[in-house]
């Protein structure tokens, strides 16, 4: 009996690992902050995820504050918006409260 059970564990363990294996590491040159989407076999395609959206059940005169990977978390900023007049494509700097300043983040470089 104990063989059998041992048996079927072995041949379940091979079944997770020859699945695992179906999907080829993402190749991506870009950086996702909450990971890579999924295709419908569970494998990582170049289409970085979005945040989850939020249900705060409160109004916040200057936004929400964001957590490390960027997504907003029910808690209010200190910091009023600036309506800067110019694009940044990587965002905006941030003084050292963390409020957004009129100056364009950087593009760090990829090796």
């Amino acid at each position: 009996m104990n063989k059998f059970i041992i048996i079927a564990l072995v041949g379940l363990a091979c079944l997770a690992l020859s699945e695992a294996s179906k999907c080829s590491p993402v190749m991506c040159k870009m950086f996702c902050k909450n990971g890579f989407q999924r295709d419908a076999n569970g494998c990582e395609v170049c289409k970085c995820n979005q945040c989850p959206q939020q249900q705060c059940r409160m109004f916040c005169k200057n936004g929400f504050q964001k957590n490390a990977n960027g997504c907003e978390i029910c808690k209010c900023n200190e910091c009023p918006q600036r309506q800067c007049r110019m694009r940044c494509p990587n965002g905006f700097e941030q003084d050292k409260n963390g409020c957004q300043i009129c100056q364009c983040k950087e593009v760090a470089p990829m090796f």
